[in-house]
């Protein structure tokens, strides 16, 4: 086989493997808005996993990355999972109660709003912003599908100054 001819379908072979990678294993999403401040900001890279969420492998605490119709049309909305199914979410005062016991979120940094008491259905997530006066999430939209969820954030990449990784 022709030398030249070779190289290029190795390059080509290597250009598939890394968007296979890039496509099935991490994807990149930028933030849009100010709901998950001040763990992410507008304008932040982060990376997504989405063999981690095609395996159920987050759990509460965790960020996810979701489709959501708003206005009529499906956002990209980045928020953290606060309950599982199954699980019940308490709001009050304040605090959020998961199965009655008080959440301890240092990520926070206003008092969450509203007043609710529901247990989340089989296959869905109750999703919160960590910026709780300025997110629209499940207090509103109630419990997301688990198909919605389209990744897992595992990792902050930009600002490079701010390069984080989440478990």
């Amino acid at each position: 086989m022709n030398e030249n001819l070779k190289g290029w379908l190795e390059a080509v072979v290597e250009a598939l493997i890394i968007v296979a990678v890039l496509y099935f294993v991490f994807f990149p999403v930028k933030v849009e808005g100010f709901s998950m401040e001040n763990t992410l900001s507008d304008g932040d890279r982060v990376f997504v996993s989405r063999i981690m969420t095609d395996m159920k492998l987050y759990d509460r605490g965790d960020i996810v990355v979701f489709k959501h119709e708003a206005g009529g049309k499906n956002e990209k909305m980045v928020k953290r999972v606060i309950a599982l199914e199954g699980e019940r979410v308490r709001i009050e005062n304040g605090n959020v109660y998961i199965n009655e016991e008080l959440m301890q979120e240092d990520y926070v940094t206003c008092e969450t709003q509203g007043n609710i008491d529901v247990v989340v259905d089989k296959n869905k997530i109750f999703v919160m912003g960590d910026n709780r006066e300025g997110s629209t999430d499940s207090r509103v939209f109630g419990a997301i599908d688990e198909g919605e969820v389209s990744g897992k954030v595992v990792m902050k990449l930009y600002p490079f100054d701010k390069f984080t990784l989440y478990r």
